[in-house]
């Protein structure tokens, strides 16, 4: 993948700002996760999400999901923000991330969550937003970024800031309360007989079979379930590094509306498989499980990786109150849409490199072990 160099971009920038000088007077600022004012950036995401997605169930860009995330990584994380008169009125994060590739590089990140004021809506912005986050990644000496964008094109792209788009994933859901499910989604009469019939089919909750057990992860649990992510991960030349710390983190965060959970199935005392994701609130009382990961043993058989996700689906329902699971193809890679998950969305995986990665080729993009954010 080829690399995105300071010049490239810093171009790129100038040239946007001669078509549109009045984004000259914008002032700029870069932050940590850590010191970054989380309030204001998750009041401006939550309000640019409103207006593009309006009450569909969607990610909840609360300053605690924020901190969820940088809980997850020792790296700082990048915050860019873009500043006029009346306040913040653009915003970009770099969630920090943890991946190992067999070559030493800078740190890496998940670049999401790109939003600016409604002033500002239709003035480049966006655009100039882009280069600034990359111009702030480089300076932070980091060697390469991940990203996520919507698309209804079946084709990767590369786009002219060098982002590159590689591969097609589908966001998966499975109704685990129909009726709730189908009144947030606005669905019909006829739609919701059909996620009716679906959580019918594929029933969540249903008993392990002999010899099969699950247990919530404790802090006891995380060290064996380090070592057993780091062997079962889906195989691919970028892989995601599990430290024990990290991961109780990941799967103990408990902060306002957004709470970790950890599962681990065990077998002859062996762990035979793992998920670990949050509860995502939508509104007063209703909320869905976002699941980050889901790893099982190789050897494990199908049937019984199918018996772990519905005592899995049935914990969500039943202990953490949610109507629903959502989880993208890059997180969990058993058959989904043949066990009771419907593709609502898709989007397009990628990512872009600012140093030398070898092992940042087109296709260990498109197989990385990704969660959505």
């Amino acid at each position: 993948m080829a690399v995105v160099t300071r010049r490239f971009v810093e171009n790129q920038a100038a040239r946007l700002l001669r078509r549109a000088p009045s984004l000259s007077e914008l002032r700029w600022r870069v932050h940590s996760l850590a010191d970054a004012p989380l309030n204001e950036v998750g009041a401006l995401m939550h309000s640019a999400w409103q207006r593009a997605y309006g009450n569909r169930i969607r990610i909840s860009f609360s300053p605690e999901l924020l901190r969820y995330a940088a809980a997850c990584s020792n790296g700082p994380g990048v915050v860019t923000l873009a500043e006029d008169r009346q306040g913040i009125c653009g915003a970009m994060i770099g969630l920090p991330m943890e991946w190992d590739t067999g070559a030493e590089q800078g740190p890496a990140t998940l670049s999401t969550g790109l939003c600016v004021a409604t002033r500002r809506e239709g003035s480049s912005l966006v655009e100039l937003m882009l280069h600034k986050h990359a111009l702030n990644l480089i300076e932070a000496g980091h060697g390469f970024s991940f990203h996520w964008r919507v698309t209804s094109s079946a084709r990767p792209e590369t786009s002219g800031n060098g982002l590159m788009h590689v591969r097609r994933i589908p966001l998966y859901a499975k109704p685990l309360q129909w009726a709730i499910a189908a009144r947030l989604g606005n669905l019909g009469l006829w739609q919701g007989m059909g996620l009716r019939w679906l959580a019918w089919r594929h029933r969540a909750g249903l008993a392990l079979p002999s010899g099969l057990s699950m247990e919530p992860f404790t802090e006891q649990d995380a060290d064996e379930c380090a070592a057993f992510l780091m062997a079962q991960q889906p195989q691919n030349g970028l892989r995601r590094r599990f430290s024990p710390a990290l991961l109780a983190r990941r799967c103990l965060f408990n902060e306002g509306d957004i709470r970790a959970t950890g599962l681990v199935f065990r077998e002859a005392r062996q762990i035979a498989g793992m998920a670990w994701g949050y509860v995502n609130p939508l509104s007063e009382g209703d909320a869905y499980w976002a699941m980050d990961g889901a790893v099982f043993h190789a050897e494990l058989p199908a049937t019984r990786r199918a018996a772990c996700l519905s005592a899995l689906e049935g914990h969500v329902r039943d202990a953490l109150g949610c109507f629903a699971i959502m989880t993208p193809g890059s997180a969990c890679r058993e058959p989904l849409d043949h066990l009771g998950y419907i593709t609502v969305r898709r989007y397009h995986v990628g990512a872009v490199a600012y140093q030398e990665v070898p092992e940042l080729t087109r296709e260990n993009v498109g197989g990385a072990f990704l969660e959505l954010r």
